[in-house]
Protein backbone atom coordinates (compact mmCIF):
# COMPACT_ATOMS: atom_id res chain seq x y z
CA UNK A 1 0.00 0.00 0.00
CA UNK A 2 1.35 3.42 -0.98
CA UNK A 3 1.81 5.87 1.85
CA UNK A 4 1.99 9.66 1.82
CA UNK A 5 -0.13 12.42 0.32
CA UNK A 6 -1.31 11.06 -3.05
CA UNK A 7 -2.76 14.48 -3.95
CA UNK A 8 0.79 15.72 -4.50
CA UNK A 9 0.56 14.35 -8.03
CA UNK A 10 -0.76 17.79 -8.98
CA UNK A 11 2.83 19.00 -8.51
CA UNK A 12 3.78 17.03 -11.64
CA UNK A 13 4.17 19.37 -14.57
CA UNK A 14 4.18 19.42 -18.34
CA UNK A 15 5.69 22.83 -18.88
CA UNK A 16 4.35 25.49 -21.21
CA UNK A 17 4.32 29.27 -21.10
CA UNK A 18 5.27 32.60 -22.60
CA UNK A 19 8.39 34.77 -22.32
CA UNK A 20 8.19 38.56 -22.19
CA UNK A 21 11.08 41.04 -22.31
CA UNK A 22 11.17 44.74 -21.44
CA UNK A 23 14.34 46.24 -22.85
CA UNK A 24 16.06 48.80 -20.64
CA UNK A 25 14.78 52.29 -21.40
CA UNK A 26 11.37 51.11 -22.60
CA UNK A 27 8.07 51.31 -20.72
CA UNK A 28 6.48 47.94 -21.43
CA UNK A 29 7.12 44.28 -22.08
CA UNK A 30 6.95 42.64 -25.49
CA UNK A 31 6.09 39.02 -26.19
CA UNK A 32 9.01 37.13 -27.64
CA UNK A 33 6.67 34.67 -29.32
CA UNK A 34 6.55 30.90 -29.44
CA UNK A 35 9.23 29.33 -27.25
CA UNK A 36 9.81 25.60 -27.91
CA UNK A 37 12.49 25.37 -25.18
CA UNK A 38 13.18 27.22 -21.92
CA UNK A 39 15.39 26.12 -19.04
CA UNK A 40 17.09 27.64 -16.01
CA UNK A 41 20.29 26.64 -14.27
CA UNK A 42 22.35 27.87 -11.35
CA UNK A 43 26.12 27.69 -11.11
CA UNK A 44 28.04 28.00 -7.86
CA UNK A 45 31.79 28.53 -7.70
CA UNK A 46 33.11 27.50 -4.30
CA UNK A 47 36.38 27.06 -2.48
CA UNK A 48 37.03 24.32 0.05
CA UNK A 49 39.83 24.15 2.60
CA UNK A 50 41.18 20.83 3.79
CA UNK A 51 43.08 20.05 6.95
CA UNK A 52 46.26 18.07 6.44
CA UNK A 53 47.15 17.79 10.12
CA UNK A 54 46.86 14.03 10.21
CA UNK A 55 45.81 11.03 8.13
CA UNK A 56 43.22 11.65 5.39
CA UNK A 57 42.65 15.27 4.45
CA UNK A 58 39.28 16.46 5.72
CA UNK A 59 37.38 19.57 4.73
CA UNK A 60 37.30 22.08 7.58
CA UNK A 61 36.10 25.20 5.76
CA UNK A 62 33.93 26.05 2.76
CA UNK A 63 33.04 29.34 1.12
CA UNK A 64 30.93 30.25 -1.91
CA UNK A 65 32.85 32.61 -4.19
CA UNK A 66 30.31 33.14 -6.96
CA UNK A 67 26.67 32.38 -7.66
CA UNK A 68 25.05 32.73 -11.07
CA UNK A 69 21.53 32.14 -12.38
CA UNK A 70 21.17 31.67 -16.11
CA UNK A 71 18.51 30.72 -18.60
CA UNK A 72 18.62 29.36 -22.12
CA UNK A 73 15.71 29.44 -24.51
CA UNK A 74 14.82 29.02 -28.15
CA UNK A 75 12.52 31.22 -30.23
CA UNK A 76 11.09 30.33 -33.61
CA UNK A 77 9.35 33.59 -34.56
CA UNK A 78 11.69 35.64 -36.74
CA UNK A 79 10.18 39.01 -35.85
CA UNK A 80 12.25 42.17 -36.40
CA UNK A 81 12.55 42.62 -32.60
CA UNK A 82 13.81 39.06 -32.05
CA UNK A 83 16.32 39.44 -34.88
CA UNK A 84 17.44 42.76 -33.39
CA UNK A 85 18.07 41.08 -30.02
CA UNK A 86 19.84 38.08 -31.57
CA UNK A 87 22.13 40.17 -33.77
CA UNK A 88 22.67 42.67 -30.91
CA UNK A 89 21.66 45.76 -32.84
CA UNK A 90 21.30 49.28 -31.46
CA UNK A 91 18.82 50.28 -34.17
CA UNK A 92 15.66 48.82 -35.66
CA UNK A 93 14.62 51.01 -38.56
CA UNK A 94 11.04 50.69 -39.81
CA UNK A 95 10.46 52.21 -43.25
CA UNK A 96 8.14 51.77 -46.22
CA UNK A 97 9.21 51.38 -49.82
CA UNK A 98 6.78 53.54 -51.79
CA UNK A 99 5.10 52.17 -54.89
CA UNK A 100 6.74 53.94 -57.82
CA UNK A 101 8.37 53.64 -61.23
CA UNK A 102 12.10 52.93 -60.97
CA UNK A 103 15.12 53.08 -63.24
CA UNK A 104 18.38 51.58 -62.01
CA UNK A 105 21.62 52.23 -63.92
CA UNK A 106 24.39 49.58 -64.01
CA UNK A 107 27.80 50.56 -65.36
CA UNK A 108 29.87 48.07 -67.37
CA UNK A 109 27.65 45.04 -66.71
CA UNK A 110 29.49 41.76 -67.30
CA UNK A 111 28.50 38.20 -68.14
CA UNK A 112 27.90 36.17 -64.97
CA UNK A 113 27.58 39.34 -62.88
CA UNK A 114 24.95 39.58 -60.13
CA UNK A 115 23.58 43.02 -59.21
CA UNK A 116 21.49 44.22 -56.28
CA UNK A 117 18.89 46.63 -57.64
CA UNK A 118 18.25 48.15 -54.21
CA UNK A 119 14.46 47.77 -54.31
CA UNK A 120 12.08 44.91 -53.51
CA UNK A 121 8.89 43.47 -55.01
CA UNK A 122 9.18 44.64 -58.58
CA UNK A 123 5.87 44.24 -60.41
CA UNK A 124 7.63 44.56 -63.78
CA UNK A 125 11.14 45.10 -65.09
CA UNK A 126 12.82 45.45 -68.48
CA UNK A 127 16.58 45.46 -69.07
CA UNK A 128 17.90 47.63 -71.90
CA UNK A 129 21.10 49.32 -72.97
CA UNK A 130 21.44 52.70 -71.24
CA UNK A 131 19.49 55.18 -73.31
CA UNK A 132 16.62 52.76 -73.79
CA UNK A 133 17.60 50.59 -76.77
CA UNK A 134 17.94 47.76 -77.44
CA UNK A 135 15.95 45.70 -74.94
CA UNK A 136 17.64 42.50 -73.82
CA UNK A 137 15.88 39.13 -73.62
CA UNK A 138 14.68 37.70 -70.30
CA UNK A 139 16.08 34.19 -69.55
CA UNK A 140 18.48 34.52 -72.46
CA UNK A 141 20.55 37.60 -71.64
CA UNK A 142 19.48 37.99 -68.03
CA UNK A 143 17.47 36.52 -65.18
CA UNK A 144 15.78 38.57 -62.50
CA UNK A 145 14.40 37.90 -59.02
CA UNK A 146 11.57 40.43 -58.94
CA UNK A 147 10.78 39.86 -55.25
CA UNK A 148 14.35 40.19 -53.98
CA UNK A 149 15.43 42.76 -56.58
CA UNK A 150 18.41 40.75 -57.87
CA UNK A 151 19.62 40.79 -61.49
CA UNK A 152 21.84 38.07 -63.03
CA UNK A 153 23.55 38.54 -66.40
CA UNK A 154 23.81 35.09 -67.99
CA UNK A 155 27.20 33.72 -69.05
CA UNK A 156 26.02 33.55 -72.69
CA UNK A 157 24.50 37.05 -72.69
CA UNK A 158 25.17 39.67 -75.31
CA UNK A 159 25.55 42.06 -72.36
CA UNK A 160 29.30 42.33 -71.89
CA UNK A 161 31.05 45.37 -70.49
CA UNK A 162 28.29 47.80 -71.44
CA UNK A 163 26.07 50.17 -69.49
CA UNK A 164 22.54 48.93 -68.96
CA UNK A 165 19.42 50.07 -67.15
CA UNK A 166 16.60 48.26 -65.43
CA UNK A 167 13.25 50.00 -65.84
CA UNK A 168 10.04 49.00 -64.11
CA UNK A 169 7.80 49.49 -61.10
CA UNK A 170 7.97 48.45 -57.45
CA UNK A 171 5.08 47.94 -55.05
CA UNK A 172 4.62 49.38 -51.57
CA UNK A 173 6.59 47.23 -49.09
CA UNK A 174 7.23 47.48 -45.35
CA UNK A 175 10.93 47.21 -44.52
CA UNK A 176 12.67 46.54 -41.20
CA UNK A 177 16.43 46.99 -41.03
CA UNK A 178 18.93 46.32 -38.23
CA UNK A 179 22.64 47.04 -37.91
CA UNK A 180 24.09 43.83 -36.47
CA UNK A 181 26.80 43.71 -33.81
CA UNK A 182 26.51 47.38 -32.86
CA UNK A 183 25.31 46.74 -29.28
CA UNK A 184 27.70 45.40 -26.66
CA UNK A 185 24.85 44.10 -24.53
CA UNK A 186 21.07 43.81 -24.54
CA UNK A 187 19.66 44.21 -21.03
CA UNK A 188 16.19 44.37 -19.57
CA UNK A 189 13.46 42.77 -17.49
CA UNK A 190 12.69 39.12 -18.17
CA UNK A 191 9.30 37.57 -17.36
CA UNK A 192 8.06 34.02 -17.83
CA UNK A 193 4.40 33.22 -17.18
CA UNK A 194 3.63 29.52 -17.08
CA UNK A 195 0.50 28.09 -18.66
CA UNK A 196 0.87 24.30 -18.40
CA UNK A 197 -1.75 21.75 -19.45
CA UNK A 198 -1.16 20.17 -16.05
CA UNK A 199 0.84 21.17 -12.98
CA UNK A 200 1.74 24.27 -11.00
CA UNK A 201 1.61 27.71 -12.59
CA UNK A 202 4.79 29.73 -12.13
CA UNK A 203 5.82 33.30 -12.81
CA UNK A 204 9.58 33.92 -13.02
CA UNK A 205 11.00 37.45 -13.23
CA UNK A 206 14.42 39.05 -13.12
CA UNK A 207 16.79 41.51 -14.74
CA UNK A 208 19.15 39.99 -17.28
CA UNK A 209 21.55 40.44 -20.16
CA UNK A 210 20.53 38.63 -23.35
CA UNK A 211 23.02 37.21 -25.81
CA UNK A 212 22.96 34.75 -28.73
CA UNK A 213 23.17 31.17 -27.54
CA UNK A 214 24.34 29.46 -30.71
CA UNK A 215 23.91 29.32 -34.46
CA UNK A 216 20.90 30.60 -36.35
CA UNK A 217 20.23 28.53 -39.49
CA UNK A 218 19.31 30.42 -42.65
CA UNK A 219 19.29 27.35 -44.91
CA UNK A 220 17.81 24.21 -43.38
CA UNK A 221 15.18 21.52 -43.89
CA UNK A 222 13.97 22.01 -40.31
CA UNK A 223 12.01 24.85 -38.68
CA UNK A 224 14.56 27.58 -38.08
CA UNK A 225 15.13 28.65 -34.47
CA UNK A 226 17.02 31.37 -32.61
CA UNK A 227 18.88 30.23 -29.45
CA UNK A 228 19.36 32.75 -26.62
CA UNK A 229 21.06 32.86 -23.24
CA UNK A 230 20.07 35.13 -20.36
CA UNK A 231 22.44 35.95 -17.50
CA UNK A 232 20.66 37.44 -14.51
CA UNK A 233 21.98 40.37 -12.46
CA UNK A 234 21.11 41.99 -9.15
CA UNK A 235 18.47 44.67 -9.55
CA UNK A 236 16.50 46.75 -7.05
CA UNK A 237 13.21 45.58 -8.57
CA UNK A 238 13.81 41.97 -7.51
CA UNK A 239 14.58 40.27 -4.22
CA UNK A 240 16.86 37.61 -5.70
CA UNK A 241 18.64 37.14 -8.98
CA UNK A 242 15.27 35.78 -10.08
CA UNK A 243 11.94 35.83 -8.24
CA UNK A 244 9.67 32.79 -8.60
CA UNK A 245 5.97 32.99 -7.75
CA UNK A 246 3.72 29.90 -7.54
CA UNK A 247 0.14 30.95 -8.35
CA UNK A 248 -2.03 27.87 -8.50
CA UNK A 249 -2.47 24.63 -10.39
CA UNK A 250 -3.87 23.27 -13.60
CA UNK A 251 -5.28 19.77 -13.18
Amino acid sequence: MAIGDQSRTRQYSVSRGQIYFKKSGTAYYKQLGNTPELSFNQEIADLSHYSSRSGTNTRDAYVVLQQDVMSSFVLDEFSPENLQNFFMSTLLSETTQTAAAKTVQITSAVQGGVYDLGFYNWSSAVVSTTGGSPDWTLNTDYEIDLVGGILLITTSSGISGINIQVTGSVTSTSLSAINAATANTVKGDFMFVGDPPIGPRLKITGYCALKPGGDIPMISDEWAQMPFEAEFEENASYTGLIDVVHFGYVS
